[in-house]
């Protein structure tokens, strides 16, 4: 694992500890992304917009089976992105660029995983029936 990826991880899990977003919380997220260059800088930027908005993230899980996909509200399109942030995956036009960037990961992503760890997001929990209609 990229030691900017383990920094990331740990950065959130003390986010996730406070449960807030603090001045010295947002220095070392946009330090550490502004290293990766533009397009983390733009992820970081994004995923505080849309923290900004509620509802904008939404943890959807399988009743039975646990599985957990997340729907994150993309502000450029309007329409619903699909993640899976233990994978860093995002069904965004923006995810190939980060995978061939040094971007840590996208906007959708970033926000999924912040919003867990700031206690702010919705749940859905869902049949494992009807599970695969939320992938998308």
């Amino acid at each position: 694992m990229p030691t900017s990826v383990s920094t990331l991880n740990a950065l959130l899990e003390s986010i996730a500890v406070d449960r807030e977003l603090n001045n010295d919380h947002l220095m070392a997220l946009m330090h550490l992304c502004s290293q990766q260059g533009d397009l983390a800088t733009a992820s970081v930027m994004g995923a505080l917009r849309l923290l900004d908005i509620p509802g904008s993230v939404e943890r959807v899980v399988a009743d039975e089976s646990q599985r957990t996909i997340y729907k994150v509200r993309d502000l450029e399109t309007e329409l619903t992105r699909t993640c899976r942030p233990a994978q860093r995956h995002c069904t965004c036009d923006r995810f190939i660029q980060v995978l061939v960037s040094d971007a840590i990961m996208c906007e959708h992503v970033l926000a999924a995983r912040l919003s867990e760890a700031l206690g702010i997001l919705t749940e859905t929990v869902v049949p494992d029936g009807v599970f695969v209609d939320h992938v998308q």
